[in-house]
């Protein structure tokens, strides 16, 4: 839902200069021949790892990477959210809740958003003078599966924790799943923020606690970014942070001791 979602910025954006959107899936989508008319590449997350100064080259348009795992190209235009100052506010937000044992459920360590993510969770941890247990922290994918598997770990510990962030919304639903599993509660027994606002967070039962990226606008920022580029005008940024804020709903709850 993520890249759905950022597409639909992408689709939305394009359509309002009078472009159309070629939609590509994979690493081959990028590499391969372009149309002769395209004016510019848009990568989301995964694909911009395998753009380097080569395929930069090869492609001879603009590329904008959107949140990319590693950017191994200097000309690659990017955009991103502020991650790591959204971790520390999701994680601030259940300490100002009375957490003390707040645990982390990251995405791939070998990403730079959530590693991001997880330094403004252990930020916050030091800043209100809580030890950083690193028995809570525990990382996979960006997918429910994974939010699952680790939340069951961490609730079997002989003191689990209390409250966990999670590095995305597929995360947090699937940690919310392990905890339903295990006929506990969210937010009664263990609270859960997830990362991204993506629509799920809405659909979940509770709704999900999340900091919320603007994921329509990184699309339509991204585009914006291509087209002048293309056009031989002045690009402000090569490099785009768009702001993080926090969404409140009903997985996060003072703890009950």
């Amino acid at each position: 839902m993520y890249s759905a979602t950022v597409l639909d910025g992408i689709i939305d954006g394009a359509r309002s200069m009078g472009l159309e959107v070629l939609i590509r899936s994979g690493v081959e989508g990028v590499a391969g021949d372009l149309p002769h008319d395209c004016v510019g590449v848009v990568v989301v997350t995964v694909a911009a790892t395998f753009v380097d100064d080569s395929a930069m080259a090869r492609l001879r348009v603009p590329v904008v990477g959107i949140d990319p795992h590693q950017p191994t190209s200097r000309e690659m235009m990017t955009v991103s959210a502020t991650n790591w100052l959204g971790g520390r506010m999701a994680t601030e937000h259940l300490i100002e809740l009375g957490h003390q044992r707040i645990g982390w459920l990251g995405g791939f360590d070998n990403t730079a958003a959530s590693r991001d993510r997880r330094d403004g969770y252990r930020a916050a941890i030091l800043h209100a003078g809580l030890p950083l247990a690193t028995e809570l922290e525990l990382s996979g994918s960006f997918s429910y599966e994974s939010g699952l598997k680790n939340i069951l770990e961490l609730l079997a510990l002989r003191e689990p924790p209390t409250a966990v962030v999670a590095a995305n919304d597929e995360i947090a639903l699937g940690a919310m799943e392990g905890i339903r599993s295990l006929s506990k509660s969210v937010p009664g027994d263990i609270s859960v923020v997830g990362f991204d606002d993506t629509p799920q967070a809405q659909w979940s039962t509770p709704q999900l606690t999340t900091v919320r990226q603007p994921l329509l606008d990184m699309g339509r920022i991204a585009v914006s970014m291509v087209l002048s580029a293309a056009g031989g005008g002045i690009v402000e940024s090569k490099h785009v942070q768009v702001h993080t804020s926090l969404v409140t709903r009903s997985s996060t709850a003072r703890p009950r001791h």
